[in-house]
């Protein structure tokens, strides 16, 4: 059991590092761009360094904050699904409740 907790765990990492790589990389690309597409009046009025705390601000952003939210949003997602999942399994007329509450809350 632990070996497949071990696994598991760590194929999860795997993909977090992944997609965490490329979504840094995607950014900065995109910063690049953006940078070199600017009119040359902006790197007359903005210091260098500004510009250079905003890309680092921006990519420590993407890598410390975004893998975190969205572990966490993965972890609600399926703690709601496994709670409606047993509720509908111990009260079977939950399960008639929520079809009509899941279609208001996916509309709203």
């Amino acid at each position: 059991l632990v070996g497949i907790y071990f696994l598991l765990q760590s194929i999860r990492s795997f993909f977090f590092a992944v997609f965490a790589i490329r979504a840094s990389t995607i950014l900065h690309k995109h910063l690049i761009e953006s940078i070199l597409r600017v009119a040359l009046v902006f790197f007359e009025s903005t210091p260098l360094g500004r510009v250079l705390n905003r890309f680092s601000k921006d990519i420590k952003d993407i890598d410390d904050t975004m893998p975190d939210a969205f572990q966490w949003a993965i972890l609600c997602t399926l703690r709601v699904i496994s709670i409606a999942v047993v509720l509908t399994v111990s009260a079977p007329v939950f399960g008639v409740a929520l079809v009509p509450i899941t279609i208001v809350y996916l509309v709203l």
